[in-house]
């Protein structure tokens, strides 16, 4: 190597520092991920950047390739820590404008150093696009692997906690540490929703696979949230609120049944029995999507749900009413039912003004909601007044 290119080689060597805080100052700029990631990730991006500058002047110095051991390493030095949330395409973005900055310096500086041979330029780029290019492969490769294996231990995490949740008695011990590791807060209210795929073409373990990724993505936003496949189905744990703003319509390709919201880490055992009851009855009825608290009449029937229980769940917006009110409201329902839902003749069985029932009846939905929505609610609702009415006899 000549005098003239070891001393421009030197130079850029000792400018390697200066422009790698260029780029990261670029990069801090103008890439979201890496602005929000703050001052500690920029100062680890401009030594990562300095070190494959210095790099590449190396292999200038010895005219060879880099070798696949160099490039991982420096892949692997490259990946941003997971918990600052920059993408594998940030990441690529900011490895291009690492390189445009330091193509920018090195054609500057070689117009300053007339001496240098022109053919070096000329020898030196495509060696150095090659370097450049084969480490921003060997980078997407190292995020992607990364990705997989956090995603895995994720998955056989996300597993854990729910085996021991749902075990008979439930493991709480040992998902309080879970808990802790994956930062779930047990406490609060959790509702389960458990979904099998439909019957397709696919493998079973392909269909289950697509249907774990599709949970997480309708998911995404739900804040805390578990999701794993069990016994051929798949199992979503999640604070109660999140299935109301997320859980908009039927889920592609798959039955659902959702269980009820129950309090504290017991709470998840108790919703997903109800969950597995729900889907049984999705899968009998192939309903897309079945509510256990929209079912206790077909649990009834089936043997599953006794009277009393019907009873106490179906009516128990009127639990908290006084033993006079509650009175009236049951009366009243069984009388609207008996008719078949006339009011003239429910108001002449109970020697009422038409208006005074009709007014009973708008306060009584108010306190149902949409139990009377629909004949097989209104069903229960009759079997149930019925059981009360026996029952108090």
């Amino acid at each position: 190597m000549n005098d003239a290119r070891t001393h421009f080689l030197d130079e850029l060597c000792g400018l390697a520092a200066s422009i790698a805080r260029e780029s990261t100052e670029e990069i801090a700029r103008d890439i979201d991920g890496y602005r929000r990631a703050g001052p500690p990730i920029w100062t680890g991006v401009e030594a990562v950047v300095t070190r494959t500058y210095l790099k590449l002047v190396q292999l200038w110095r010895e005219s060879r390739r880099a070798s696949a051991e160099e490039i991982d390493r420096l892949a692997t030095i490259g990946i941003p820590p997971p918990e600052t949330g920059i993408t594998l395409e940030e990441t690529l973005q900011a490895y291009r404008i690492a390189a445009e900055v330091f193509w920018r310096s090195f054609g500057s500086l070689a117009l300053l150093h007339r001496r240098l041979d022109r053919r070096f330029p000329l020898e030196a780029v495509p060696v150095g696009i090659q370097y450049l290019n084969d480490l921003s492969t060997a980078l997407t490769h190292s995020m992607l692997e990364a990705e997989k294996q956090r995603g895995e231990r994720l998955g056989d995490a996300e597993r854990a906690l729910i085996d021991a949740l749902i075990a008979s008695p439930p493991r709480l011990e040992e998902a309080s540490r879970i808990s802790r590791i994956l930062d779930v807060p047990m406490a609060g209210t959790w509702q389960a929703l458990l979904a099998k795929p439909r019957e397709q073409d696919s493998h079973p373990l392909d269909a289950l696979a697509d249907l774990v990724s599709r949970m997480r993505r309708i998911f995404a936003a739900a804040g805390p949230v578990l999701v794993a496949p069990t016994e051929g189905r798949v199992l979503v744990v999640l604070d109660a609120r999140g299935v109301a703003d997320n859980l908009q319509g039927p889920v592609p390709g798959a039955l659902v049944g959702i269980g009820r919201p129950h309090a504290g880490p017991l709470g998840v055992g108790a919703s997903y029995s109800e969950a597995r009851e729900a889907l049984a009855m999705a899968i009998r009825q192939t309903r897309e999507s079945v509510r256990f608290e929209d079912v206790w009449l077909e649990r009834f029937l089936l043997g599953s749900a006794s009277a009393e229980e019907l009873a106490e769940e179906v009516l128990g917006p009127l639990r908290n009413l006084t033993p006079a009110k509650r009175g009236v409201c049951e009366e009243t329902l069984e009388a609207l039912l008996d008719n078949n839902g006339s009011v003239a003749e429910a108001a002449r069985c109970l020697y009422l003004h038409e208006q005074t029932v009709r007014y009973r009846l708008r306060w009584i939905r108010g306190l149902l909601g949409s139990s009377l929505d629909s004949p097989d609610k209104r069903l229960a609702v009759h079997l149930a007044l019925k059981r009360v009415r026996l029952a108090g006899s």
